[in-house]
């Protein structure tokens, strides 16, 4: 579960949470479920340094937005050695001088009893 605000205008609001995205256009005094992600558990949630490129993981994927968090687009496809187990297991970094470079980590595997 996270928070991020656009850099560019701090009323942008997007939450990951346990039951899909929030969206908030008044800094959050109201939310919105947004209908671009499903009703899943929601890992993560990073805007890019320049606010153009949102992106969040979900499912054990990374997907981006480019409109606003309008529609997103996963940016893992059919490869299943690089899905994550489980929503809580993938972490996201964005670049600081390129938007669209992102560093993205997800845990596979099971846990020893």
């Amino acid at each position: 579960l996270d928070i991020a605000c656009n850099p560019l205008d701090n009323d942008i609001v997007f939450a990951a949470t346990e039951n899909g995205m929030q969206v908030s256009k008044d800094g959050g005094t109201t939310w919105t479920k947004s209908t671009a992600v499903p009703n899943v558990v929601i890992a993560q949630v990073k805007y890019s340094y320049d606010g153009t490129v949102i992106y969040a993981a979900w499912n054990g994927k990374v997907h981006k937005s480019e409109n606003g968090g309008t529609s997103f687009v996963d940016l893992i496809g059919n490869r299943p050695d690089w899905i994550a187990d489980g929503n809580q297991h993938v972490r996201i970094a964005v670049s600081a001088y390129d938007a669209k470079k992102l560093y993205a980590c997800g845990i596979t595997g099971t846990r020893g009893g």
